[in-house]
């Protein structure tokens, strides 16, 4: 083979070559362009605002905690309110959680506005005088004007502990102030709150649906 032969070869591989380069860049750029024009757009979620009430020590913070995905707490009692992020399929729960001392409870009704749904959580390793106090409360926040109509989750928390009252025994006390509106009842543990995750996400989407 001469020189002007191997030249010509040479000159025929780089052509070849450069065209599989461009053909295969041509593939990579459709590909994208076709899977950017198929990709449905990413529709931000909604946000609902939710109320989390309860006596001090029921276990707002470690609920909340959990269903936010974040470390849960030393057990401290809130000092005025606190706000978490939940993320659901649909939507975004910006709940806000109110202390539940004694002395912020008097307070508690001028954070009452503004909110889609109400949780309120039982320590359900009360005695029966301290379940008939949360009552008690639940009974006098649900007669607020700002609440009135609101759905409400009641979570009986530690679940997991023994002597706990059972979800049974406190929804017959509890559903007596419920007035006719929407509410349901769950029980939660420190590393089980699936249920209410659940009981959220239904009341979400009947409230976005609506």
């Amino acid at each position: 083979m001469n020189s002007t032969e191997y030249e010509s070869i040479s000159i025929a591989r780089s052509r070849y070559a450069g065209c599989c380069l461009a053909c295969g860049i041509c593939k990579i750029l459709c590909y994208t362009i076709c899977c950017r024009a198929c990709r449905p757009a990413t529709q931000p979620k909604e946000e609902l605002t939710l109320l989390c009430l309860g006596l001090e020590g029921a276990g707002k913070s470690t609920l909340l905690a959990e269903l936010a995905g974040e470390t849960v707490p030393e057990a401290e009692p809130t000092i005025g309110f606190s706000i978490k992020a939940v993320l659901m399929e649909r939507v975004v729960l910006s709940v806000k959680e109110l202390g539940g001392g004694p002395t912020i409870r008097e307070y508690w009704e001028r954070y009452f506005s503004g909110h889609d749904a109400v949780i309120f959580v039982i320590d359900s390793m009360s005695s029966d005088e301290q379940l008939s106090e949360s009552v008690t409360c639940l009974s006098r926040c649900l007669a607020s004007s700002a609440l009135r109509g609101l759905p409400v989750l009641v979570v009986c928390s530690k679940q997991d502990k023994t002597g706990s009252k059972s979800v049974d025994h406190v929804k017959a006390m509890v559903e007596s102030v419920m007035d006719g509106r929407k509410w349901s009842i769950v029980g939660s543990s420190q590393r089980g709150v699936e249920a209410v995750k659940k009981e959220l996400e239904e009341i979400a989407n009947s409230i976005i649906d609506n």
